[in-house]
Order: C-alpha cells, then structure tokens, then sequence
C-alpha cells in the first residue's frame, strides 16, 4: 500500500515518476513515466522497488520499518 501512494519509484539504479498505482489482488498494478511498451514493463516484472525515505508515511509508536532494524542488536529474554 506504501508503494501506491509515492509519486517516485526506483528501480535498479534509476528512478521512475509514478503516472499511476493500484493495488489488484494483492498486486501492485503500476503506470511508470518513460515505460511505454509492454516489453519494457515485462523486463521490470519482480524488480525490487525503492521509495525515497522521505516519501514513507509514519509509522504507529512500537512500529518500525524494516530498514530501521538493521544493524541493532537484538536480545532475547535471557539477555
């Protein structure tokens, strides 16, 4: 749902204005400036899509991104 609701995307090492997003079945449907065809759209089928930080929405206190975790330690109950 994030995703749906940025104006800026990246993919690779290249960002893409966002014309139009959806959700559709669980699936973000996408309409990305500088992609015209339908074999361009193919080639980004599965890419791992990047927002800019500032683009997220806030979070719920106790709530975290998952970004925001890495690198902390992490303890158990037995320390």
């Amino acid at each position: 749902e994030t995703l749906v609701g940025t104006r800026e995307w990246w993919i690779g090492e290249r960002p893409y204005g966002v014309a139009e997003a959806r959700l559709h079945s669980g699936t973000v449907i996408a309409q990305l400036a500088g992609v015209e065809s339908r074999e361009a759209a193919l080639a980004l089928k599965g890419a791992e899509v990047a927002v800019p930080r500032e683009a997220l929405p806030p979070v719920a206190e106790g709530h975290y991104y998952l970004a925001d975790l890495v690198g902390l330690e992490v303890l158990n109950q037995q320390g």
